[in-house]
């Protein structure tokens, strides 16, 4: 048995649980075309996957010539790869509202193990 007690740690290495690469590509490539380069492909893109998006920009700021500094173009893109993201889950719950409630604190019903319960007489 494990002396670790309650550490736990998870992390994704590139699609092992996300593949979130077409989304990035996607924000990448709306992005370049504001500023000028329309024809980013998929192809393209396939050399930066593995770096940081700011190291990515970096470069497809220097190669395409991009008068935007790179934080604007680090913002520009955040913004497009978020908005690709799903909508946030409606809590089954009785709120109803989004299940960022529970991390609030907000509803008073909790998510278990994939089930509901009801909350203790203590919350």
């Amino acid at each position: 048995m494990s002396n670790l007690g309650a550490l736990s740690v998870i992390f994704d290495l590139d699609g092992t649980l996300v593949d979130s690469e077409p989304n990035y590509y996607e924000a990448v490539r709306l992005t370049l075309a504001e500023h000028g380069v329309p024809d980013f492909t998929w192809s393209q893109h396939e050399r930066f996957v593995g770096i940081s998006t700011q190291e990515t920009l970096v470069l497809l700021r220097e190669r395409y010539g991009l008068r935007a500094p790179v934080e604007q173009l680090l913002a520009e893109t955040n913004r497009r790869y978020l908005a690709l993201a799903p909508p946030r889950r409606a809590c089954t719950r009785r709120c109803g509202s989004s299940w960022s409630c529970w991390r609030r604190r907000a509803c008073r019903w909790r998510w278990r193990r994939g089930r509901r319960r009801r909350p203790s007489r203590r919350s």
